[in-house]
Order: C-alpha cells, then sequence, then structure tokens
C-alpha cells in the first residue's frame, strides 16, 4: 500500500493531506491542520517544534511519498520569511524521515505533475471542482486545505 502527504505550511498552521491507494482505489483522507502556538515559541524552539511534529506525522502514517507545497513567487510581492523558514524545516524533516519520494516547489513545479496548466491550478485552489477527486466536502475546504489536496495528489503521481 502506497501512502503519500501534502503539506502546505503557512506561519501560523500547517496544512496537510495524506491519501493512499487502498483496495486499489486512490483516496484522501479529510484535509488536517497543525497550529503553530507562535506566541508561545520564538526562533529555534518554534522550529523544533515543527520538525519534531512533522516527523512524527509522517512516522504516524507511514508515508512513502511527500509534497511541500512552497510559496509561489511573485515579483511584486515581498514574500514572507516566517513560512520560508518552516518550508525549509519541513523539508527537512521529510528529508530525514524514511519516506522514500519527497517533492517541493510552486505551483509551476507541482501543476504539470498532475496534468494541469497553472490557471487550472490555480482556479482548483481557489475553490473550483476537480474532476480528479470525488469529494462531497470539496466546497468546504479553503485554498490553503485544498493546496494540501493538491500536494498530496502530486506527491502520489510523481512517486515511482
Amino acid at each position: 500500500m502506497m501512502k503519500a502527504i501534502g503539506i502546505r505550511p503557512s506561519p501560523s498552521e500547517i496544512n496537510f493531506t495524506v491519501i493512499d491507494d487502498l483496495g486499489g482505489e486512490v483516496g484522501h483522507s479529510n484535509p488536517q491542520q497543525l497550529t503553530i502556538p507562535r506566541e508561545a515559541l520564538k526562533g529555534p524552539t518554534l522550529l523544533l517544534f515543527v520538525r519534531t511534529n512533522v516527523l512524527d506525522i509522517l512516522n504516524a502514517y507511514n508515508i512513502n511519498a511527500a509534497c511541500v507545497k512552497e510559496a509561489d513567487y511573485h515579483p511584486r510581492a515581498p514574500g514572507n520569511p516566517q513560512r520560508y523558514r518552516i518550508e525549509g524545516v519541513i523539508q527537512e524533516a521529510v528529508a530525514s524521515s524514511s519516506a522514500d519520494h519527497y517533492i517541493s516547489g510552486d505551483v509551476n513545479v507541482l501543476s504539470p505533475h498532475l496534468d494541469l496548466t497553472i490557471s487550472e491550478f490555480r482556479n482548483i485552489k481557489n475553490g473550483q471542482s476537480w474532476d480528479q477527486v470525488d469529494d462531497e466536502e470539496w466546497g468546504s475546504y479553503d485554498s490553503k486545505q485544498i493546496e494540501s489536496i493538491l500536494a498530496a495528489y502530486t506527491a502520489f503521481k510523481s512517486y515511482g
């Protein structure tokens, strides 16, 4: 059985979705969220919290493949250094885990693995239905949760 995870970090939380091919059918769990206690933790302690919890999640689900959805580059936006640090710690945690396969990237990297154009990826991220999944709750997910689902399918489809 193959299990993949899609991770979509932000400075305040980490959204993740696990998919597997149990019984020959590929399906995803409901997106989950790990809240980062920014008020209680600072600097290295906060990053250690992220690393430890991501490793625990990867081990708990016996993940074979992982994908981290990185921030999309925008020439007029300054970016978010806090998110970049958290992305880096998550990438290091995945690299040091028992996962066999790992991919990370922004919309430009992920969309080809899903046979989507960049604009299709963005439309789906913003709530448009996606014909690749049958999920009655799709309309209730926010963009971060949807990006974690798309990242999970990227990990799954790019594996092997």
